[in-house]
């Protein structure tokens, strides 16, 4: 059965709220919340929904919050401990975007998570150089960061000297990259060509890719 990448209508967001909760709430305890009810926050009315859906279910999601959207960074409130004042100045606003609540389904196979999680970036990418957007931020468990570089060939390099620990124990770095580094990183490890074709063949309603970008090899 195949997968399609997908735009998440505000409609969508309680099935996607429920993914999230299996893994923030449930598994890693790092968001609280009630059994059984959907984990969504304040952010969520001012962020893009990217999903994956596969025979119609949702088995991959993440969303992303620009800079200069109502609300802010995640960066501005949950995770500005995570860095210092000059790193924390040097946040791109305008043509800046943070990526967060990144998930697929449990039940998911290797291959099939991997899948997902590259749908859902390059649907990311459509948003990012349609939108003509320069910087891209997250926050993650340090194991993440050479992971992306490794298996999907972005590579993100932390903002803060060490990662940050917060009271439970949880550790994080905020990892950031230009969009000309994601698509070096992407060219580099031979992957652009395949984001070229998804983005060539997107239906997704959002801004379309330069012309001049997708001939470039």
């Amino acid at each position: 059965m195949s997968m399609e990448a997908v735009l998440l209508a505000p409609d969508d967001l309680a099935e996607a709220g429920a993914l999230r909760h299996g893994f923030f709430v449930v598994e890693k305890g790092w968001v609280g919340g009630e059994s059984g009810e959907p984990e969504l926050d304040a952010y969520d009315a001012h962020a893009v929904h990217f999903g994956v859906r596969r025979g119609g279910a949702l088995i991959g999601y993440m969303r992303a919050l620009r800079g200069d959207c109502p609300t802010g960074y995640m960066l501005d409130h949950d995770f500005r401990a995570c860095l210092g004042d000059a790193e924390y100045a040097a946040l791109e606003r305008a043509r800046g975007v943070e990526l967060s609540r990144r998930v697929v389904a449990p039940d998911l196979n290797r291959a099939d998570a991997f899948a997902t999680v590259e749908l859902l970036f390059q649907a990311f990418a459509q948003f990012v150089l349609g939108s003509g957007l320069r910087a891209v931020y997250l926050v993650q468990e340090p194991r993440y960061t050479p992971m992306l570089a490794r298996m999907f060939g972005l590579p993100f390099v932390p903002l803060n000297p060490t990662p940050h620990r917060f009271p439970d124990g949880t550790v994080v770095d905020v990892v950031g990259a230009t969009t000309e580094a994601l698509i070096n990183g992407l060219r580099a490890s031979g992957r652009w060509d395949r984001y070229r074709a998804f983005l060539a063949a997107s239906r997704l309603p959002l801004p379309p890719v330069p012309v001049a970008l997708l001939q470039a090899a």
